[in-house]
């Protein structure tokens, strides 16, 4: 599987971005959860050219979701540095 090539090549400090339809958005996050990654955050990419719907009982698709995911204990580390900046305001 894919999802596990990617975990075992990845540096331990490393993040892995993975481009995700709406269809199955929440599908893909979970599996990479299972995997030991942590959601660092979600990215919507506004297409400025979408592919235009010309039978009209959709919206236009006009973005891509991408996921930014890290290995858990990076993300912990992210979250403490986050944390001790705003204390430190």
């Amino acid at each position: 599987m894919a999802s596990t090539a990617a975990r075992r090549v990845l540096k331990d400090n490393g993040a892995i971005w993975v481009m995700a339809p709406t269809t199955i958005f929440f599908r893909v996050g979970t599996i990479m959860q299972d995997l030991g990654f942590w959601m660092l955050n979600d990215v919507i990419w506004r297409k400025t050219n979408p592919m235009p719907n010309f039978r009209g009982r959709r919206f236009t698709n006009a973005h891509e979701t991408l996921i930014w995911g890290g290995e858990i204990a990076r993300a912990e580390e992210l979250h403490l540095q986050l944390r001790g900046d705003e204390a430190a305001q």
